[in-house]
């Protein structure tokens, strides 16, 4: 779509809106207000996790939180969104892992803080191997640069052991608020010139 302004016939403005392509945005944890899970060592649960590495290669399995076959707990970490006026239209949670066969941990995400919670997705079964898994969450997220993700974990009881050694999040967004381009066009004897 354009639209043109003319401005006593000599000269028009044409507007024409920017066309925006899906951009991506990773970002690693960066706060666990509740921590439940049992740490490798007594510090805040994100920075066992926020180890800027990414699939495929393996995580820091130095530090990391588990849970054992008697816990049900959950930890709830914080991480970025894109900035600014955005359309979030996927969100992927990626971890390094390792889980005995027969787990039954879960990831759920939320947007904006607000509680609503999307459905729980289960962390796969790799039997004991050091490995990746992705959980991908579609929807239709308007978010305007001050809300977070949060992710949470969840272990039911008598399930089996996992560790989780490192964790980050990727999203796909679309800009809201496209800028636009403007173009003068000066009209003189019948031809248009187009600056």
């Amino acid at each position: 779509m354009k639209w043109i302004l003319s401005v006593l016939g000599l000269i028009s403005l044409l507007i024409i809106p920017a066309i925006t392509s899906a951009a991506t945005f990773t970002s690693d944890p960066i706060a666990s207000p509740t921590e439940e899970w049992t740490p490798s060592s007594a510090v805040a649960h994100y920075t066992l996790l926020d180890d800027g590495v990414r699939s495929p290669t393996e995580g820091n399995m130095a530090d990391n939180i588990w849970a054992t076959v008697e816990q049900q707990v959950a930890d709830i970490l914080t991480l970025n969104l894109p900035t600014g006026n955005c359309n979030i239209t996927s969100v992927v949670v990626w971890g390094f892992y390792s889980a005995e066969s027969e787990n039954r941990a879960t990831v759920a995400i939320d947007i904006g803080g607000l509680n609503a919670w999307s459905a729980e997705q289960n962390v796969p079964n790799n039997n004991g191997l050091n490995t990746w898994f992705s959980l991908t969450f579609n929807g239709d997220w308007d978010t305007t640069g001050t809300e977070t993700l949060r992710v949470r974990l969840t272990h039911p009881t008598e399930q089996a052991v996992i560790t989780i050694y490192s964790l980050y999040s990727v999203e796909t967004y679309t800009s809201s608020a496209p800028s636009t381009t403007m173009k003068f066009i000066k009209k003189k004897k019948g031809i248009t010139f187009l600056n």
